[in-house]
C-alpha cells in the first residue's frame, strides 16, 4: 500500500475507516491482505482518494506504482502523438 503511513492516521470517521481497522487489527501479512481485500470490496474508492487527497500531507503522497506506470504510458503515446503531428506540420509548409 503506498500511503500506509497517511491512511491510518486518518481520521476515525473517514471513508478510509475499513482500511484503518485493517491495519490496526492485522497480526500478519495474510491476515494483513485479506482484510485488505474484504476493505476494497465494501468501499467507495472515489469517497477514499478525496478523504485521502484532503486528510494527508500532498508532500507527502506517494503516487502508486501502477498509476505512476499508467501515467509514463500515456506520455508516451501524448510524446509520440506530438511528434507524428509536428513531422506531418513540416512537411505540409515544404
Amino acid at each position: 500500500m503506498a500511503n500506509y503511513n497517511c491512511i491510518s492516521e486518518m481520521p476515525p470517521d473517514s471513508s478510509a475507516k475499513g482500511f484503518r481497522v485493517a491495519i490496526g487489527q492485522s497480526g500478519n501479512a495474510d491476515e494483513l491482505c485479506q482484510k485488505l481485500f474484504d476493505a476494497v470490496q465494501s468501499c467507495k474508492k472515489g469517497e477514499i482518494a478525496l478523504d485521502v487527497l484532503f486528510h494527508c500531507d500532498p508532500a507527502k503522497l506517494v503516487v502508486p506504482s501502477y498509476i505512476m506506470k499508467g501515467l509514463e504510458g500515456l506520455q508516451t503515446q501524448f510524446d509520440r502523438k506530438q511528434e507524428d503531428l509536428l513531422a506531418t506540420s513540416s512537411k505540409a509548409k515544404a
